[in-house]
């Protein structure tokens, strides 16, 4: 049989008997004070909002249980779903601290050892890689030919090459960004044939 509802006093009389039980209940799931009275708030907000709808010849007690208890699975649910995608994120934070921790330690060592180049050499590799410069470019500004410049930039990569092995590309990473201006006419980029 169901009745019309349950009024506002059979409601508080439902709260005061209940909630302190439902408080524990929920509690035994979740292990969290805060989300365990807004689970149990939520328990009862929803039996107020589907009062009309309540058959009250069954227990509105196990109604609250049953609302709190799967107030409390949902809850756990959710909490499982943002571990589960927390930790993969987290170790993509680690591998990325690590990898620029890398990075860093070897950008020092680069910049340690290009500075042990020999002055021409070290304005040659700069002028190249650092300003974007063409061989052409970086002849005119030192004074000495664009073979000059072929052969110093040859032996300094060489010489980074022998030191930094696998770690030579961070070169470009010293690069200025580039700005729009006409073709150089000899790209500094490509590396002289001696020096692979």
């Amino acid at each position: 049989m169901v009745q019309e509802g349950f009024g506002k006093e059979q409601f508080e009389r439902l709260f005061e008997e209940h909630f302190d039980d439902l408080v524990s209940f929920v509690y035994s799931y979740v292990r969290n004070k805060e989300v365990t009275r807004d689970v149990v708030h939520d328990a009862f907000f929803t039996l107020w909002e589907n009062r009309e709808l309540v058959d009250l010849s069954l227990s509105p007690k196990a109604y609250l249980y049953k609302m709190a208890r799967n107030g409390a699975l949902n809850y756990l649910r959710h909490q499982k779903v943002i571990a589960d995608n927390e930790k993969p994120l987290a170790y993509s934070l680690k591998q990325a601290a690590r990898e620029i921790a890398h990075y860093e330690r070897a950008l020092v060592r680069l910049s340690e050892h290009v500075r042990e180049l020999p002055e021409q050499q070290r304005r040659v590799l700069e002028g190249c890689f650092v300003d974007g410069k063409s061989y052409k470019e970086i002849a005119a500004t030192l004074d000495i030919s664009v073979n000059t410049v072929k052969t110093h930039l040859q032996r300094a990569m060489r010489y980074l090459r022998a030191l930094m092995r696998d770690e030579l590309f961070l070169l470009f990473l010293l690069r200025k960004p580039l700005t729009v201006s006409p073709a150089p006419t000899t790209p500094c980029l490509a590396t002289p044939r001696g020096a692979r």
